[in-house]
């Protein structure tokens, strides 16, 4: 947190750094608030953004022998990290789009193996088993000629919110709005 105080002025510009080397990886979000002196708010911005740590030695070191990761292969990564964009958060979505795809296998890895850990601290291999059992059902059902099931707005909601209460399947019936 940081926090300076001003004397009123026409316009103020503030240029600045904040220094988040020491900030764990994970999402956050950086908020900025205008107040005056009896604290009334004025104006408030805020933006998620995902701190990402480069790997090293000792974070490969901290993912089990046992992890669901260590049975991936560099053919698959991309698949599976694309796979999870239905669940990420914005900032997790951004930083997959910009800077993981781009990275090394072994990032690639010590980033899924953390964003199924930050799901379930407990059982990220469960977590991730069971997640990849619903994209495979929704590429099942859902996919197209050009898009994989996960891709389709279909797949997305699926992934997101579950399964449904009620399937109605009317595919090329009337669209008259007249049921029988």
């Amino acid at each position: 947190q940081k926090i300076r105080r001003e004397k009123a002025k026409e316009v103020s510009i503030e240029m600045g750094s904040l220094d988040i080397e020491t900030l764990p990886q994970g999402g956050y979000f950086l908020v900025v608030e205008a107040r005056d002196g009896k604290n009334v708010l004025y104006a408030y911005s805020k933006t998620g953004f995902y701190r990402y740590s480069k790997v090293d030695a000792q974070n490969i070191a901290t993912i089990p022998p046992d992890a669901f990761i260590n049975t991936i292969t560099e053919q698959e990564i991309n698949e599976k990290l694309y796979s999870i964009i239905p669940i990420a958060s914005e900032a997790q979505k951004t930083h997959l789009k910009h800077s993981v795809i781009n990275s090394t296998f072994e990032e690639k890895k010590y980033f899924l193996y953390i964003f199924f850990r930050g799901i379930n601290p407990e059982n990220p291999n469960g977590e991730y088993d069971y997640y990849m059992n619903e994209v495979a059902y929704v590429n099942d059902k859902f996919s197209t000629k050009i898009k994989k099931g996960y891709e389709t707005e279909m797949g997305r909601v699926y992934l997101q919110y579950g399964k449904p209460d009620v399937i109605i399947d009317e595919k090329f019936k009337a669209t008259s709005g007249i049921r029988t």
